[in-house]
């Protein structure tokens, strides 16, 4: 999906367009589940490890905003995102360099863009809060920390 909508929607547009998509929802059904993502992890770090992290604060923000691209696991999906779980560029950064990478994002033109993908500001989220993403950078360091076993 491309960032805004391919329109380039300003924020209270954007706004809109979320509180109308709200207004179609059923107030009464079900929120999704991601449940379904947490079955299974090709490549990347051991499926357990990823099971005893969803109760992580981060993990349901993860799978929303940024796992299209990145896969469940943070492993990665080839054409999309690089792999977050044993990413040197996650290790190297502090959580606030981290924090303002995810808010900027990084286009395609962007020569350290090894992938030729957009990588839209706050994952495509402009709603995200710097607390939301502090809980997705807290998240990606613990996935870190099992992957590698660190």
């Amino acid at each position: 999906m491309p960032p805004r909508g391919a329109q380039a929607l300003d924020d209270d547009q954007l706004r809109n367009v979320i509180v109308y998509l709200r207004s179609l929802q059923d107030p009464t059904a079900a929120p999704v589940s991601v449940e379904a993502w947490n079955l299974k992890v090709e490549g990347g770090m051991p499926e357990t490890a990823l099971i005893e992290l969803t109760d992580h604060p981060g993990h349901d923000l993860f799978i929303a905003s940024c796992s299209a691209c990145h896969g469940a696991g943070a492993q990665g999906i080839e054409g999309q995102g690089l792999p977050l779980a044993t990413s040197g560029f996650i290790r190297g950064k502090s959580d606030k360099e981290l924090i303002t990478f995810i808010k900027t994002g990084r286009p395609v033109w962007d020569p350290s863009n090894t992938i030729g993908v957009d990588m839209p500001p706050k994952g495509g989220n402009p709603a995200i809060t710097d607390e939301q993403l502090q809980s997705i950078v807290d998240y990606l360091r613990a996935v870190q920390k099992e992957a590698l076993g660190s």
